[in-house]
């Protein structure tokens, strides 16, 4: 339980982001239907692990947060496919307002 309250924070962070990478994802590889989920999911998931491990992480924090990433990924596909933004064979709709989150922004270094 220490893990994950020490990582909360974090993931509160990430969900804005994960949403505009999984849109991102899925623009990229639009012209590719039925071969590019598992492509964009590896995309998704490799830039959390990367600033995951950019941010110097105890590696049990790391991977905790690798790992509940990932099912925010999945989460946040499953919430975008059953709203219909992603349109199969089409360029994925927008964003609604209400999901175009601006991740929030770090404050400047003292």
């Amino acid at each position: 339980m220490g893990v994950f309250l020490a990582i909360l924070p974090i993931l509160g962070q990430l969900l804005p982001v994960i949403i505009g990478l999984v849109h991102t994802a899925e623009v990229a590889f639009s012209g590719m239907p039925g071969q590019s989920g598992q492509a964009k999911k590896d995309l998704v998931t490799g830039v959390i692990a990367a600033a995951a491990q950019g941010a110097n992480l105890d590696p049990a924090h790391a991977s905790a947060l690798t790992s509940a990433g990932s099912t925010m990924i999945d989460m946040v596909v499953k919430v975008l496919n059953a709203i219909n933004i992603f349109k199969h064979g089409a360029a994925p709709a927008p964003l609604p307002p209400a999901l175009a989150v601006t991740p929030p922004v770090a404050p400047p270094a003292a």
